[in-house]
C-alpha cells in the first residue's frame, strides 16, 4: 500500500507586544480560506489593529475582498529573500 501524505497549512499571527498568538490549521489554501482567517483574526480582540505581512502568492489576492477595518495588509516584494 503506497504511503499517503496529508498536507497541513497554518495561518498564524503573533503579538510582539504581549506574546499572544492565534493559529488556524487548514488542509488546503485558497482565497476563501485566507479571507476566513482574516475575519477570525479581526474578531479576536476587535479593538486592536492587526498588521498582517503577506507575500504575492495567488491566494493572498485581495481583489474584490472586503478587508476588516482593524486589519492592515503589508505586502512584501516578491524578491524579498531575506525574510
Amino acid at each position: 500500500m503506497p504511503l499517503r501524505l496529508r498536507n497541513t497549512y497554518l495561518y498564524g499571527a503573533y503579538s510582539p507586544i504581549n506574546g499572544e498568538s492565534m493559529v488556524l490549521e487548514v488542509e488546503n489554501v485558497n482565497k476563501e480560506i485566507f479571507h476566513n482567517y482574516l475575519k477570525q483574526l479581526s474578531e479576536h480582540k476587535p479593538n486592536e489593529l492587526k498588521i498582517v505581512v503577506i507575500d504575492n502568492v495567488g491566494f493572498h489576492s485581495t481583489k474584490d475582498m472586503l478587508i476588516p477595518n482593524n486589519i492592515k495588509l503589508l505586502r512584501i516584494h516578491a524578491c524579498c529573500c531575506s525574510i
